[in-house]
């Protein structure tokens, strides 16, 4: 459903959507099939459109980001390990330095009950030697106690913070002060 609203916003911003409601108007008002199309309506087909990769749908922008084949998997295993409740798979996520990682039974209280949707990889920035910052929206839907917003319906906007290994990229706890943003969507 983000990804309809996402498009719908890309469009919506898209100087063809001014041509494209006087279109819907003329169309009301029996304009022959065989007049042609205006062509910035014609040209709004060339908007880059975001993709899916597995559970992730990734912004076009982000597309030819530093790294992000690299990146996308790891969001993908982030994503597959929550909503599959796999606490050892969730776990190999992080690199092994990383301070505060869940335990088992943290995991299974706080990612017990969740299941997501609409992952989108928003975008990818290098914020340091061997550090990317991934920015994911989804939204979550679990028992409404275990979350801030106490709703069974959280619409998310998160920061990934990951780091290069020889392995690939694990992620980092993130640095101090760090908060993700949240609201109910119920």
């Amino acid at each position: 459903m983000l990804g309809v609203a996402t498009v719908a916003v890309v469009f919506a911003g898209h100087p063809a959507a001014a041509d494209r409601t006087s279109l819907d108007r003329h169309q009301t008002t029996n304009v022959p099939a065989s007049t042609s199309l205006p062509s910035a309506i014609v040209s709004s087909a060339s908007v880059p459109q975001p993709t899916v990769d597995g559970l992730v749908t990734i912004e076009p922008d982000v597309v030819t980001a530093p790294h992000e084949a690299a990146v996308v998997g790891v969001v993908n295993r982030y994503f597959g390990a929550i909503d599959g409740h796999a606490y050892r798979v969730f776990e190999k996520l992080f690199s092994p330095a990383a301070p505060g990682k869940l335990s088992a039974a943290m995991f299974r209280l706080d990612y017990g009950t969740t299941s997501d949707s609409a992952a989108t990889l928003r975008s990818i920035g290098v914020i340091g030697p061997r550090r990317i910052d991934a920015v994911v929206t989804f939204t979550s839907y679990q028992q409404a106690r275990i979350i801030p917003t106490q709703s069974s319906c959280t619409a998310w906007r998160i920061s990934l913070h990951l780091i290069r290994t020889s392995h690939g990229f694990l992620l980092e706890t993130p640095p101090n002060g760090y908060q993700p943003s949240s609201r109910s969507c119920s």
